[in-house]
């Protein structure tokens, strides 16, 4: 890419220093690296599941039985309350960030927050499937981050991996782990689980829980932690919530508008780490643009790569350029209205097809998206019920097309995509570890033995463990090059 040299060097750098593994070396060997990894695969996928799935399945029994002990030997500061975590670094006013604005709060623990809660029974920290329908914002400007999580709700390995813990905490005390840019390295971020809410009410002021899991709140605490308070989250860029969660590569395409002398194109642009560009101590986000000049076919061939890597990928509809004329931007936003999209919103990307190829013509190039929101769908081409689908029964088969206008999820053709959307973000996510114990915690003791016989048989009989560690993404610092006209999925 044709990008600044010292720059794309760091990256390179920052990258291998988290991605590299030695596959001469027994680490990179027995996690399928290099030439003997292969050679000796059957061994590599042995210890593999023994280390995804067994090994962590013991560790939670064992812990089990250790915070059982502790209760036992400390039966007086349980009675007593002292024997729960609270996070003496990050609490009160210092935590919110701005007392004045937040000064009716009081702090309570996270359990007495989930509604419906049965007496004796514990929240969890993941209730079944992460979805996006998790997520329901509070007062605080962090719709960024809210966004970004939404996005990886389609990836929920990559929230779940954010956890050091598996499963709900009856100490109240977590361990997050989020990727620093600036010291180029993960961190732990250990929280309790004291939430900010109305006084005398059960009702958070930021993010809110949906039924009795905790994961959307603990991970919302860790980052105003790790960027100071609260009240630092309010505004922010989605794709640096993308790149602290995962470590992966993130960078951006955006779209300049065709003019009567040239023909619209899209610009690729870094997304840069240097502290020297920071305007707050964890505002780290900033862009560089290449000079790489990338047509409309061609960016979409770039996009259908991503999408068959799994690759985190989101589109923000913005008319930035009309906010110094208010008539236009009016213009703008009405015509936003009519085709159901909403104005400076970043929506998910889930799919990117060619489809229809069997049938000549190239096929027609289709974009899945998904409003954060999980409502105000697209209306022109393409989009839930329209006669496009109708008259191409072919094309709604391949694509698994459904018709529900109420779920935010909606197809619409790529040339409509480009004259709405000007900026796509990717955060070419690593996938070779996407393989992780899943505790079900609705199964209280038995649980984690689910998980685990669960997660084996899908590692040994679905073929899940040797795809995703012989033929899984490792992030890398350069973009994709666009694939032939031929590439469908």
């Amino acid at each position: 890419m044709g990008s600044d040299s010292r720059y794309a060097t760091k990256i390179q750098a920052d990258s291998a220093d988290k991605e590299y593994v030695d596959p001469c070396s027994t680490t990179g060997c027995m996690k399928g690296r290099g030439a003997w990894g292969c050679v000796f695969f059957p061994v590599v996928l042995l210890w593999q599941s023994v280390n995804i799935y067994f090994i962590p399945c013991v560790g939670i029994y064992l812990n089990r039985l250790a915070t059982v002990g502790e209760k036992g030997l400390c039966c007086l500061c349980v009675l007593f309350g002292c024997w729960r975590f609270k996070d003496t670094e990050f609490v009160g006013d210092a935590a919110l960030g701005d007392p004045v604005k937040y000064r009716d709060v009081e702090w309570v623990r996270a359990r007495e927050i989930c509604k419906g809660l049965e007496p004796g029974k514990n929240p969890k920290l993941f209730a079944g499937k992460i979805e996006p329908a998790d997520l329901r914002q509070g007062h605080l400007g962090d719709c960024w981050l809210l966004a970004a999580l939404a996005t990886l709700a389609e990836h929920p390995v990559a929230i779940r991996k954010c956890f050091l813990n598996r499963e709900y905490s009856s100490r109240g005390k977590y361990r997050v782990r989020l990727y620093d840019g600036l010291k180029r390295q993960w961190v732990i971020i250990v929280i309790d689980d004291y939430i900010p809410v109305k006084k005398g009410t059960k009702d958070p002021i930021f993010v809110k829980p949906n039924g009795e899991e905790l994961w959307a709140m603990l991970l919302e605490k860790a980052f105003a932690k790790f960027y100071g308070s609260y009240a630092k989250l309010s505004g922010g860029q989605e794709i640096g919530a993308l790149f602290q969660i995962t470590g992966d590569n993130c960078f951006s395409f955006r779209s300049v508008p065709e003019t009567k002398k040239d023909d619209g194109y899209w610009k690729h642009h870094w997304v840069r780490h240097d502290p020297k560009f920071m305007f707050e101590e964890r505002d780290w986000v900033s862009f560089e643009r290449s000079d790489e000049e990338i047509k409309d076919d061609r960016f979409f061939r770039i996009m259908l790569q991503y999408n068959h890597k799994h690759s985190v990928m989101t589109a923000a509809f913005m008319y930035n350029y009309a906010k110094s004329d208010p008539e236009l931007q009016a213009a703008c936003e009405d015509r936003a209205d009519r085709w159901g999209l909403v104005p400076s919103h970043a929506y998910s990307v889930l799919e990117v097809r060619r489809a229809g190829t069997s049938l000549g013509m190239g096929g027609v190039r289709l974009v899945k998206l998904r409003n954060p929101w999980g409502s105000y769908e697209w209306k022109g081409k393409w989009s839930d019920g329209s006669k496009e689908w109708t008259e191409n029964p072919e094309i709604a088969k391949e694509v698994g097309y459904v018709d529900d206008s109420s779920d935010g999820a909606f197809w619409m053709s790529f040339d409509d995509f480009q004259d709405f959307f000007r900026e796509v973000q990717v955060c070419d996510r690593t996938t070779v570890e996407d393989l992780r114990l899943d505790v079900v915690e609705d199964s209280a003791i038995c649980g984690p033995t689910i998980g685990c016989v669960g997660g084996c048989i899908g590692f040994w009989c679905c073929c899940m463990g040797a795809r995703t560690i012989y033929c899984g993404n490792v992030t890398k610092a350069e973009t994709e090059k666009a694939a032939g006209c031929c590439t469908t999925v």
